[in-house]
């Protein structure tokens, strides 16, 4: 009888091993299968050719391109993805390599370098004195998936030239809204990017116009 028990014990305790491995096992493969997180950085618009030479004055005063802020709800590194009217959640799986007004800030002023407007454009940190101020606030940036089949990249705020530069005085020469939906072929990061993309190389050429117009001279400046 001992032996009976003994015997039957162990075929039990074999059971459970091999259960608890199988179930380990599964563990790690649902694990490798997790969907790996990627990081992405936008790529900025290309600066349009410039005017034949007599429509093309020769570039002058420097531009200060002021941080961009990205309004609360969407100054996040994760991709913020709207469900329906008022959900939106985080992508666990795909992020902006750095925040998404730094690196806009970075391409818009890389952009305007490329159109020769201004002697020179910077960022802050330059012993160039400013004549005028570029600030941009994105108030939206999100992948719109409220309609199925349907995904739309959304990107859209708006920019304001400062002239003369004048501390808390400085006037606005001109106020420039833009952005907004691009239809995306799928839903997806790839597709989501490049909406977004498309989206910020519409609105800078709306904004190359009215840059163009920008007024001469250096200004104050205690920016």
């Amino acid at each position: 009888m001992k032996t009976h028990w003994d015997r039957r014990a162990f075929l039990v305790r074999t059971v459970l091993a091999a259960t608890g491995l199988a179930a380990g096992g599964a563990g790690c493969g649902l694990r490798k299968a997790a969907l790996p997180s990627r990081t992405f950085m936008l790529k900025g618009p290309v600066a349009s050719a410039l005017p034949d030479a007599g429509e093309n004055p020769a570039p002058a005063g420097v531009l200060l391109v002021r941080p961009f802020k990205v309004a609360t709800a969407f100054d996040s590194r994760s991709f913020v993805v709207r469900r329906s009217e008022s959900e939106y959640a985080t992508d666990a799986y795909h992020a902006f390599l750095v925040s998404p007004g730094a690196m806009l800030t970075d391409l818009v002023a890389e952009w305007v370098r490329g159109l020769k407007i201004f002697a020179a454009v910077t960022t802050g940190g330059s012993q160039l004195a400013p004549s005028h101020a570029l600030e941009g606030d994105i108030t939206e940036l999100y992948a719109d998936y409220r309609e199925a089949g349907a995904p739309k990249a959304v990107l859209a705020g708006q920019f304001r030239l400062l002239h003369p530069l004048m501390g808390g005085a400085s006037p606005m020469v001109w106020q420039h809204p833009g952005g907004g939906e691009v239809a995306m072929a799928k839903a997806g990061a790839d597709a989501l990017v490049a909406g977004w993309e498309q989206g910020l190389g519409d609105w800078c050429r709306g904004l190359e116009r009215m840059l163009r117009q920008r007024p001469s001279g250096t200004g104050r400046s205690s920016a």
